[in-house]
């Protein structure tokens, strides 16, 4: 197995899922921002009547729903772009959620205790939440791949092994995680390129006509 650069491994390379085109809250123009509200009458967020501060900053409007029924909270546009350690700004495991600022490195639970181990320091952030991963394809990917947890709507497969780590996250997800699996419904058998495709029409039609009749 090749070494996991930022691109990860070349049999799982990391895959941007576009998040910005489809997570991004309103964004509005430059006329619009003096009233904070787009023409539909939403909220846009890059505007500083009503808009979020880090949203502004970043440029972008991207935003996930980390816990169901909570507020949505903003994201980077780069966010499981390519492996490195993201920044996990909706998990209080790893971000103040009052402050927003990321907590800082240390023991939050005991080293010593390997499962569903009680938080001994709040103040300090969870292991996993320096440990690099990305986004991949499912269908790209010769390795288990996990359901993304916070962009719901459209299929959305991470990884760490692909980035060389390992994925402690899953175990902290209340009821588990899923695993990802293909867009497609159609096997591999299927999803062979149309020039293979023709080249099989035509051996086919071939074969067919040199057939004896009988």
């Amino acid at each position: 197995m090749a070494l996991a650069g930022v691109g990860g491994n070349t049999g799982c390379p990391c895959a941007d899922p576009l998040l910005t085109t489809s997570h991004a809250l309103a964004t509005c123009t430059s006329e619009e921002q003096s009233t904070g509200l787009t023409a539909s009458g939403a909220e846009c967020c890059n505007s500083n009547e009503g808009g979020n501060a880090v949203h502004i900053g970043w440029g972008s409007c991207l935003s996930a729903m980390v816990t169901q029924g909570e507020t949505n909270r903003p994201y980077p546009p780069t966010y499981g772009s390519q492996c490195q350690k993201h920044d996990e700004i909706g998990n209080e495991a790893c971000f103040d959620q009052t402050l927003n600022v990321e907590h800082a490195v240390g023991d939050r639970t005991d080293p010593a205790c390997e499962s569903e181990c009680p938080v001994v320091n709040a103040n300090f952030r969870a292991g996993w939440c320096s440990d690099p991963w990305c986004y991949v394809d499912a269908c790209n990917c010769n390795s288990a791949v996990t359901q993304s947890e916070y962009f719901v709507g459209q299929s959305i497969a991470f990884s760490y092994a692909t980035c060389g780590s390992t994925d402690a996250f899953s175990a902290t997800v209340t009821g588990g995680t899923q695993q990802a699996t293909c867009a497609s419904s159609d096997s591999g058998a299927h999803q062979q390129s149309p020039a293979l495709t023709t080249l099989m029409f035509l051996v086919a039609l071939t074969m067919g006509r040199m057939l004896p009749k009988l």
